[in-house]
This record gives structure tokens, sequence and C-alpha cells, in this order.
């Protein structure tokens, strides 16, 4: 004799007796599969944003430097040094020359001897003598600009020392930084 069928109209089969399994692990379950995959039913992460305070400081720094080229509207022409660069030669090295602001110049200085000395106090010696169109130059072929004379080493003096100029003649310093 046969079996009605169940009353929700599907045929069961006979259960299968498999060993008990084990309870899930403790904290979060994690989907299984390749390294480094998010798990399944997680949203997306969100995109990291880059910080947007570089650009604004850039932003400030161009204008900045733009107002500077543009002069910023002061036309003070007693301005306390000015600072040019010009190039002699071709073979010639660079020279940034410096010039104080207008004083009493004397009519006749003596140029002293400078080698071997400390680029700024042979500057601020000649400054101090009354010769305002002072420039210094690099000796060396890698460090062709006179940033800050205090890093340097007076070599050579044009006029030669010993010779006497005009408070407003050009000077030239060669320096070294060896």
């Amino acid at each position: 004799m046969t079996q009605p069928p169940p009353p929700n109209g599907y045929y069961q089969q006979p259960q299968a007796h498999y060993p008990p399994q084990q309870p899930p692990a403790p904290g979060p379950q994690y989907a299984t599969g390749t390294y480094g995959m998010p798990p399944q039913g997680y949203p997306p992460a969100a995109p990291k944003t880059k910080p947007k305070w570089p650009w604004i400081a850039g932003g400030i720094v161009a204008l900045l430097v733009i107002a500077g080229l543009a002069g910023g509207g002061n036309d003070n022409k007693s301005a306390a040094t000015a600072t040019t660069t010009t190039a002699v030669a071709a073979l010639a090295p660079k020279i940034t020359t410096t010039t104080a602001a207008p004083t009493t110049v004397p009519a006749q200085v003596t140029l002293p001897d400078v080698a071997g000395r400390n680029g700024e106090i042979v500057r601020q010696e000649l400054s101090k003598l009354g010769l305002t169109n002072v420039s210094l130059a690099s000796a060396d072929p890698y460090d062709t600009l006179v940033i800050m004379a205090a890093n340097w080493t007076a070599v050579s003096i044009e006029p030669a020392p010993g010779t006497i100029v005009a408070g407003d003649d050009p000077v030239v310093v060669t320096l070294t930084k060896k």
C-alpha cells in the first residue's frame, strides 16, 4: 500500500542523518573567496577624498607672487637697498649688484685687500667706506649666484687693492664657497 501525499502537496523524502553542525564562531563572519575581497552583502566603501588645503595654500602663494611681480603699488624710490643681476660677458660669472640708499658719496676711496675674508664682512666694510656700486660675483662654476654673502669667502677685488676710486664707481668682489 502507498502512503498518502503530505497535506502541502509535495512528496517529502526521508531525511538522512548527518553529523551535527558546529555553531558559528563568535565575531564577524567574512565571505570566503579571494584575499582582499570585501565581504559580501556590505555596501562598497566610500572613496577617500583628497585634502583641499594644498590647493588653497598654493593659490595664496601664487597670488602673492603675482602681486609681487606687479610691483604691489609701492612706487617709493627711496628704498634702502636694491638688488639686480647682470651678466658681464658670456664667460664671466653672474654678478649680483647691491646698491645702498643714496648718501653723500665721498670723493675718493682706497680699496682694501679682501682676499680670504668673509663675503658679508667685506660687503659691509665696503659699504662703510662709502662705496655704493659694489657687485658680488662667484668664482665657482657650479655655484654661480651669490645669495648669502656670509657663506662665501672673498678671493679678489676689482679694481686691484690699493686703487683709489670714486664712491659710485663699480667695484666687483669675487667670492668662492670653497
